[in-house]
């Protein structure tokens, strides 16, 4: 698939050499507003006399196959539905329509609404579909509008709020806050990536927890404006910060074993850490062999719960597979030795107070992350 953000000289090329196309409306506020799928030759979505296509509200998935498409929409939302102008796609669903002409007597009236509907082109209500709960809609990076260099990051610290570690932490965080500026205006949603460099060999599996690298970082930035944040541990290089826009992969990763599970409550509860960490043990996923991790984390919930609330909970129950050093602390395991670490938001208004985590995980590869 091809994302277009801010780029309307870009989506309308694409648009002129694939005439035969599929593009999704995508609006960068979610809420409500469903997405919309259009044939590249609706001219609602690509007429040349118009801009701000993907400059403000809405932003582009474009790709020549129909289906990369739904399989994308199938994933990340319930609330979609066929522009009821585009005639490519009003032939796909008369023909849908025809093949099920022969269902019960019960149904007979929704489709002859919906037949009615096409031939006068009016548009076609939201789709809804069953959706598989391990689909995931996750996100990448896309172009990066930030970079810093010669970092120092610090970790999360819980001592009193004069204490030197306190101190130091939010001198940090003001700085990095200071030499970002002003993140982007747009609703759009942001990733940010930053490079741990631990110095030496023997920290990379023995504590400096990415997770409590960026816990403070994007408490400090805002945590409703990301919707990938991601981290690495190397010795050598320095350390460095990236920021830009996220932009959504088209599937779950490939190769990764793989847990969700749905919780309930506040994750702030020794309980909800509790349930996961059981759900976890009892799905028969066994401790991943020793040495460097990569682990990706999601949460699929609304978007006005504060999504950095699960990552250190979520962390904890991870025991069985990243192993306890110590049984008697059953939520202190081996996360230090994770070496690549990608979080995403997922957001979904359906939840209610539900949270679904998603759990990947292999061994690192060199080179990934970076």
């Amino acid at each position: 698939m091809h994302t277009f953000i801010d780029d309307d000289l870009g989506y309308l090329a694409w648009i002129d050499a694939h005439p035969e196309g599929f593009v999704v409306n995508a609006p960068r506020y979610g809420g409500t507003v469903p997405l919309v799928l259009h044939s590249a030759r609706c001219r609602f979505i690509s007429s040349g006399a118009r801009t701000n296509y993907t400059t403000t509200a809405y932003y582009k998935m474009c790709d020549e196959d129909r289906g990369v498409l739904v399989g994308w929409l199938d994933a990340r939302t319930g609330h979609w539905q066929a522009c009821g102008k585009c005639a490519s796609l009003m032939d796909e669903a008369k023909a849908h329509i025809r093949l099920n002409q022969a269902a019960p007597p019960k149904t007979s009236g929704l489709r002859a609404l919906a037949a009615d509907m096409i031939e006068s082109n009016m548009p076609l209500p939201p789709t809804t579909l069953s959706h598989d709960p391990e689909s995931w809609a996750l996100w990448a990076e896309g172009g990066r509008t930030h970079h810093l260099r010669r970092l120092e990051p610090h970790l999360a610290s819980w001592n009193a709020g004069n204490d030197p570690a306190q101190v130091r932490l939010r001198v940090y965080l003001e700085a990095v806050a200071r030499d970002l500026g002003p993140l982007p205006e747009t609703a759009s949603p942001l990733f940010l990536h930053l490079d741990v460099d631990v110095g030496k060999p023997e920290r990379l599996l023995r504590h400096y927890d990415l997770e409590n690298y960026l816990t403070p970082l994007i408490a400090r930035l805002g945590p409703q404006r990301f919707s990938l944040v991601s981290a690495t541990k190397r010795v050598g290089g320095g350390s460095e910060l990236f920021l830009g826009w996220a932009v959504p992969l088209a599937s779950s990763p490939n190769g990764w074993q793989h847990f969700s599970h749905n919780t309930t409550g506040s994750a702030s509860t020794p309980q909800w850490k509790a349930d996961l960490r059981a759900a976890l043990k009892e799905s028969g996923a066994g401790q991943a062999p020793p040495g460097p991790m990569a682990v990706q984390l999601a949460w699929r919930c609304p978007a006005r719960r504060n999504w950095v609330s699960f990552w250190k909970p979520t962390g904890d129950a991870m025991g069985p597979v990243l192993g306890e050093p110590d049984s008697r602390h059953p939520f202190n395991p081996a996360d230090d030795r994770i070496v690549a670490i990608h979080m995403h938001r997922c957001i979904a208004e359906s939840a209610g107070n539900d949270v679904r985590v998603g759990m990947w995980w292999r061994a690192h590869q060199d080179g990934e992350g970076e």
